[in-house]
């Protein structure tokens, strides 16, 4: 809040507190997105990769009610590095005992999910719902989340 010339830290922790108690509260889904993690629980081993707060994403899952489609939620809080750095996906890596060629990265961040993914071999999938134009070089890039039916 400093570059909006607010120095009051007391006002700037309140700010964060709500955060952490109301982000969790928003469990709107994209659409398909129960369709899909069905179809891919029962051919993938599912794994959420985040620069989220343990807490936050714990909370939102369950109250989103697709806790049960992931075996591990990493975190950068757990890792101690945030996307696009390499270490965090290194770091998901072992915590999920595959190598990167064994994995996909499915992501709305460019930069942060799925560059960060192929910089260290993973293949992306860039979610893209908007449409919004970029000049990266991505090798798959999706709409909408059913086309990773067609896709995987």
């Amino acid at each position: 809040m400093h570059d909006y010339g607010i120095l009051d830290i007391n006002l700037i922790n309140k700010f964060a507190a709500e955060y952490i108690a109301k982000s969790p509260l928003n469990t709107q889904l994209f659409p398909f997105a129960i369709e899909v993690l069905e179809y891919l629980k029962k051919n993938y081993q599912l794994h959420i990769l985040t620069n989220g707060f343990d807490s936050v994403q714990n909370i939102k899952l369950a109250t989103s009610g697709i806790d049960r489609y992931f075996e591990q939620v990493i975190t950068a809080e757990k890792a101690g590095f945030q996307k696009p750095d390499p270490n965090i996906f290194r770091y998901a890596l072992r915590q999920v005992g595959s190598k990167p060629s064994e994995c996909i990265m499915i992501g709305d961040d460019l930069l942060g999910d799925v560059i960060g993914a192929e910089n260290v071999g993973i293949q992306g999938v860039y979610f893209n719902p908007n449409k919004i134009k970029h000049n990266e070089d991505v090798v798959h890039e999706i709409s909408s989340l059913n086309e990773l039916k067609t896709l995987l």
